[in-house]
């Protein structure tokens, strides 16, 4: 088996059947073998009956992961996976025609990668309001926007998204999800997982690689164009980012006083943009305020010690 497409999903079934819609379309080379796993992540809706109604248009099977979490389903999907790269799609995209083969191109040209990205285009609802039409681009990681300009290699500043990328399974074997991260049910919208692992894999020596042509259209649901689904998750982000550093004691004093200052610069702008209705400048002050609580509120609950996957393990993949 050559490519597993694996897939995670909660309680979102009729996205989920835009997405194998598409995958149905997507072109793969004759001779390229791939299955669809599907994890079905405590849904108690009817995604189960969307999986069993593709069984005859894909090579598809389904898991049950009952414990609540992105990091926990995925790996699941690695643990039931027979093919010799994963890749990982959200249950809210559609392939590009080309995704498949793009990929299936991109494994054989280049075997000494460890791991591939592609381009996601959010789409969002006809109708949204004037000052998130406005400003949307400041929260565009709020809706894993990736721009590839052409195929080359990626750089640890700038990492593919959780919505679109692929790992070789060798390699996704040795560094497995951190369970820790990622999204669960709770106040905050909190991420990282895909960008812990690929700084993992990067740190024992793997390569990464953008595939300009293995795109897909990121479906924005109309809850995400909210404000306080924005603030959730620019505060998800402070707070995991706060976490996942390592903080000495003068080094927290440190970041303590310029989270205070982020948010005492924020605020004014935010208030400011409200009074003058100025989009750009109110979403600047959101921003800085939210991530600034977010990343208080991570201090304050303290460093996770680093992943004890495989550690010490520097082998590339």
């Amino acid at each position: 088996m050559d490519l597993t497409v694996a897939i995670v999903t909660h309680n979102r079934a009729q996205s989920l059947q835009r997405t194998l819609s598409s995958l149905t379309r997507a072109q793969a080379p004759p001779d390229f073998r791939f299955e669809v796993c599907i994890v079905l992540n405590a849904c108690t809706d009817d995604s189960a009956a969307v999986v069993d109604a593709f069984a005859d248009h894909l090579p598809l099977f389904a898991l049950t992961e009952p414990r609540a979490g992105i990091s926990q389903a995925r790996n699941a999907a690695i643990a039931g996976s027979r093919g010799e790269a994963i890749a990982w799609i959200d249950d809210d995209v559609s392939v590009d025609p080309d995704w498949l083969s793009s990929y299936a191109e991109a494994l054989r040209e280049h075997p000494e990668v460890s791991f591939f990205g592609g381009p996601i285009q959010p789409t969002f609802p006809v109708e949204i309001p004037a000052w998130f039409q406005a400003s949307w681009r400041h929260f565009a990681n709020a809706f894993a926007m990736r721009e590839v300009a052409a195929d080359a290699p990626v750089q640890p500043d700038s990492l593919p998204y959780g919505a679109n990328f692929l790992v070789r399974s060798a390699c996704q074997r040795q560094f497995p999800y951190d369970e820790r991260l990622g999204r669960r049910p709770g106040l905050l919208v909190m991420g990282q997982e895909e960008t812990s692992l690929l700084r993992r894999i990067m740190a024992a020596g793997g390569r990464g690689r953008w595939v300009k042509r293995a795109g897909v259209l990121h479906h924005i649901d109309a809850s995400r164009c909210r404000r306080r689904y924005l603030l959730r998750y620019v505060a998800g982000d402070g707070f995991m980012a706060a976490r996942l550093e390592a903080l000495g004691l003068r080094t927290f004093s440190l970041r303590l006083l310029l989270e205070l200052l982020r948010i005492g610069i924020g605020l004014p702008q935010w208030l400011l943009g409200e009074l003058l209705a100025r989009h750009h400048l109110r979403a600047r002050g959101m921003i800085a305020v939210a991530y600034g609580i977010g990343a208080l509120s991570g201090c304050c609950a303290g460093r996770l010690a680093p992943t004890t996957f495989n550690a010490g393990n520097t082998r590339p993949c």
